[in-house]
């Protein structure tokens, strides 16, 4: 009698499949993110990086949608967080360089730009202060946490303040803070982290060019770039748009009620946050490959072209007198200049190494708020990276001539179930390896099958024990999968 062993299997906690081409110099950074993403329990993630302005690497790993088993490809799109404070920044520096903004311009107030009737009156006159190069750098008189909390987490009180239906949205939140509230500090005094900020700038844009932000940004800075998967995210799932990875909050976090006021507890990405709102400090989507582009944009260096002119980035970049590490829109630190980003569901790291002419973006579907996450996420990418004794000279950025274009291969793993032996199946040949992973994450089989034909048997071992499994393949190719198997007795 054959017996079925049912088991719940956690796919992440097993192994990670990864897409995109397969690098042997970078081997050490393929199993650095897939150890990193088993410890954090993250279902998938998308990482890019570029070695002196060249794309030397972009894989993903694991899943976009774990219901569905879809597996991340390095086009998927993710939610950046505040990796979207340094596009704006940059939108403001160009601004400037072409005469439409000064630093020093005041924000609200008869005289400044924000100064429509919505606005007015202020409630605290010291609004009437804030310049744009003190939102910059954090320095507008708000605090991300305080008296006020973050105004951009509280969608659902500002909007029955205003007794306008939920969620409150940036024009709201901002007529709620400048009208009815108190600064925290005199701008310019202190120097404190802030989104709100953030969002009066992509206010400041789209009343300058009298385009909405998201608009301006694609057209004017993206398009430039060639990074065409630049979209401001919706709420709901189901707004989740084209190449959009699916998000999963951090398994121990509370439900949050929905922003749109009807009582009902939601997941924390969507729904729980209106992070539409967010547009200009934590809004943005794209892929892991256009955003570094974005990155090598703003890095100073002759590899690529910048956006902006080296002496705006070089402001960008300096540290304002008797304060912390924020630059504009960017954090710095001896070797060059970063963020990170987080919000339920996602978090993100983008790097900018002026020493060794690295960077890299890393995008991954769910999050911690643990203290340590973020250092964990940045370690385990710089773990991978100084590892590389000899880093390839190819540029994934352009078509690779040499190299011959190969059609995505089908790969078939059958029977399932299956009793004595498990046939692969490819649509030519090919050599690669697969290895078999029980349920306590122990490799019980692993095997290398160099020049197969189209059809390769493996005969199960005798003393293989029944159950469900997971089955690994990677070809020489770069292409892998994942498939769960169930062996009977």
């Amino acid at each position: 009698m054959r017996k079925l062993f049912i088991f719940f299997l956690m796919i992440t906690a097993v192994m990670h499949a990864q897409t995109g081409q397969f690098v042997p110099e970078m081997a050490a950074l393929d199993e650095s993110i897939q150890q990193f993403m088993t410890q954090w329990n993250i279902p998938g993630g998308s990482v890019a990086v570029a070695k002196n302005g060249r794309l030397v690497y972009a894989r993903g790993f694991g899943f976009a949608d774990t219901s569905t088993d879809e597996l991340v490809q390095p086009t998927h799109r993710f939610r950046m967080a505040s990796l979207s404070k340094p596009i704006t920044a940059t939108a403001i520096y160009h601004l400037v360089e072409e005469g439409k903004l000064s630093l020093q311009d005041h924000v609200f107030g008869q005289d400044g730009i924000l100064n429509d009737d919505e606005f007015l009156p202020l409630h605290d006159e010291r609004f009437a202060d804030i310049t744009i190069k003190q939102l910059l750098g954090h320095q507008g008189g708000t605090h991300r946490f305080g008296g006020n909390n973050d105004p951009m987490f509280s969608p659902i009180s500002i909007a029955e303040s205003l007794g306008i239906p939920p969620p409150a949205f940036q024009n709201d939140i901002i007529r709620y803070m400048a009208t009815t509230q108190n600064l925290e500090y005199t701008p310019g005094e202190d120097q404190v982290y802030s989104n709100f900020g953030y969002a009066i700038l992509g206010r400041v844009i789209e009343h300058v060019t009298n385009k909405d932000y998201e608009t301006y940004i694609k057209e004017e800075m993206m398009s430039e770039l060639g990074a065409p998967s630049f979209n401001i995210t919706k709420n709901l799932l189901a707004d989740r748009q084209t190449n959009e990875v699916h998000y999963y909050d951090n398994a121990s976090s509370s439900l949050f009620p929905s922003i749109y006021g009807t009582g009902e507890l939601v997941p924390g990405p969507y729904g729980g946050v209106n992070v539409e709102a967010m547009d200009s400090h934590g809004g943005w989507i794209a892929t892991a490959t256009d955003m570094l582009k974005f990155g090598l944009a703003i890095d100073g260096f002759s590899t690529r072209p910048d956006f902006i002119s080296s002496s705006s980035i070089q402001t960008m970049r300096s540290y304002p007198v008797g304060f912390s590490n924020f630059g504009h829109g960017i954090l710095l630190y001896g070797g060059g200049a970063y963020h990170f980003g987080i919000l339920p569901g996602a978090s993100a790291e983008l790097d900018l190494n002026d020493y060794h002419q690295i960077a890299f973006v890393a995008l991954f579907n769910s999050q911690s708020y643990n203290s340590s996450y973020v250092y964990s996420l940045d370690s385990a990418i710089w773990n991978g990276l100084v590892a590389v004794t000899n880093w390839p000279d190819h540029d994934l950025f352009e078509p690779i001539s040499a190299t011959p274009t190969v059609s995505p291969m089908t790969i078939s793993v059958y029977p399932n179930p299956a009793t004595d032996f498990i046939w692969f199946e490819f649509d030519h040949p090919t050599t690669f390896r697969f290895d078999i992973y029980d349920l306590t994450n122990k490799q019980i089989a692993h095997l290398q099958v160099d020049n197969a034909t189209q059809k390769y048997q493996w005969q199960r071992p005798k003393n293989f024990v029944p159950g469900i499994y997971l089955v690994h393949i990677i070809t020489d190719e770069g292409q892998s999968i994942n498939k769960k198997i169930i062996i009977l007795e």
